[in-house]
């Protein structure tokens, strides 16, 4: 029994029973944002994430900037072009440039700052990356925002944000943040297909016949303008037999040809449609 309680051990039962109520609402008291969880998350990541001095005091300078930051969302910038995330040894990149990602992401005033654009650009380096367990959980995120502005087809133009590399690479570049655009609002007809809602009141699927393909989500308008490759790109490695056949990659549920191979781009896109 704590202090408080052996305080008030002589008043009646019920009157005991709601000062205990009232004293629990404002030891934790309710707040959307939930505040103290976030503080003691960001503690936790400069501690054990980043493994800096002081975590205490910058975790505080790390919640004022993101309680009191204006503008209100997180700035949004054009990602570099595959070869140069490429470049990175495997892994690497995640641990450069999103370390914390996996923790932020489970705090309520970061998802708020958060973007469309970033989220997707996010999916574009982890695509450039190969590193499908990260493809996957951001896809993940970005499908349970069920807002208008978290659609495939509202992504605004990459071109916006910053100039494409220079030259093929450029090409390269605008050709994959196209293609992942369109595979996206395709894995999200997968999952619509399937009866995954995006505001969790998922639909079971009939057992007495399969499951019918519907383009429920659509590719931005952008994306539908941008070229083929002139010359077939690797962004993931592919098998030299599998190419000689030269079949072409159709996803089979719509039966339409793989948004990337129609670009001439191979890429492991099946995370995409992890659940």
């Amino acid at each position: 029994m704590g202090l408080f309680e052996r305080a008030i051990s002589w008043l009646p039962p019920k009157l005991r029973r709601k000062l205990i109520s009232r004293c629990g609402r404002l030891r934790d008291p309710f707040t959307p944002l939930k505040l103290r969880l976030s503080l003691r998350m960001l503690r936790l990541v400069h501690a054990e994430g980043y493994h800096e001095s002081f975590p205490a005091a910058r975790a505080c300078l790390h919640f004022a900037r993101l309680l009191f930051r204006l503008p209100w969302y997180h700035p949004c910038h054009l990602p570099p072009s595959p070869s140069e995330i490429m470049a990175y040894p495997p892994g690497q990149y995640f641990q450069t440039h999103y370390l914390a990602l996996l923790a932020e992401r489970q705090l309520p005033l970061w998802r708020w700052r958060d973007t469309a654009s970033r989220s997707f650009f996010r999916i574009y380096e982890f695509l450039c990356t190969d590193q499908h367990e990260y493809v996957g959980y951001e896809t993940e995120y970005f499908w349970y925002r069920n807002d208008p502005a978290w659609t495939p087809e509202m992504l605004p133009d990459p071109r916006e944000f910053g100039d494409l590399a220079a030259g093929e690479e450029g090409e390269r570049q605008l050709a994959i943040l196209a293609s992942a655009a369109e595979a996206l609002a395709d894995a999200f007809n997968w999952r619509y297909m399937h009866g995954f809602r995006r505001d969790r009141e998922h639909v079971e699927p009939s057992l007495a016949r399969p499951p019918v393909y519907k383009a429920v989500f659509k590719g931005p308008a952008w994306a539908a303008s941008v070229p083929r490759l002139p010359t077939f790109f690797e962004l993931h490695p592919v098998d030299p037999e599998w190419m000689a056949l030269g079949r072409d990659i159709v996803v089979h549920y719509s039966g339409n040809l793989c948004p990337f191979w129609k670009r001439n781009i191979f890429v492991e896109s099946a995370a995409l449609r992890t659940v």
